[in-house]
């Protein structure tokens, strides 16, 4: 019997360096924009997290003068409010008892509410005027907004805005407050 001589051929298999570094470059471009897009994603996330956050303390401060919720001390004619500073990374929420004059006489913060990390207050204005800071009072019964912040003491009827950054991104969300309508807005 003769023995079948077994011919090997040098086939190749497998992927050369090339192909392995064509995937390795597309893999890194794709990981480069997911990790960009995340990024993004966190600043609009805290952002959105800052303006309702600060539009929720608002309105609630305008809901409860509305409802007519009795000052801590008991006092009658009683306004609820919200201040906020410049480059401020927190606001604080109060109220106060005014006297049959109208003069405040128990100021009492109630809450201090402090941004997502890296986020602040900017631009702050009343009337299209720069402020250094706004201090924002609903008036019983009706609600009435007087905003305090620079020349402005008291005023009402005026439209205050102030805007939320976040620090080294070029994105913000502007919060408006119409004192003639009492609108409360976030763009």
């Amino acid at each position: 019997m003769m023995a079948k001589k077994q011919k090997f051929s040098l086939s190749k298999s497998g992927f050369s360096l090339v192909e392995l570094m064509i995937v390795v470059a597309i893999t890194a471009v794709l990981s480069g924009l997911f990790l960009a897009n995340l990024k993004q994603g966190e600043i609009t996330r805290s952002l959105k997290l800052a303006s309702d956050t600060t539009q929720s303390g608002l309105r609630l401060m305008q809901n409860n003068t509305l409802s007519g919720l009795a000052h801590p001390s008991g006092q009658p004619l009683r306004d609820y409010g919200m201040t906020v500073g410049s480059s401020g990374t927190s606001y604080v929420t109060f109220t106060e008892a005014r006297n049959a004059g109208g003069n405040a006489i128990n100021y009492q913060a109630l809450e201090t509410i402090t941004l997502p990390s890296r986020t602040s207050f900017s631009n702050i204005a009343i009337a299209g005027t720069s402020v250094a800071s706004l201090s924002l009072r609903f008036m019983p019964p009706f609600g009435e907004i007087r905003m305090t912040g620079g020349s402005y003491n008291e005023a009402t009827s005026q439209r205050a805005t102030f805007d939320i950054i976040y620090s080294g991104s070029t994105l913000k969300k502007t919060v408006t407050i119409d004192g003639s309508s009492g609108r409360i807005e976030v763009q």
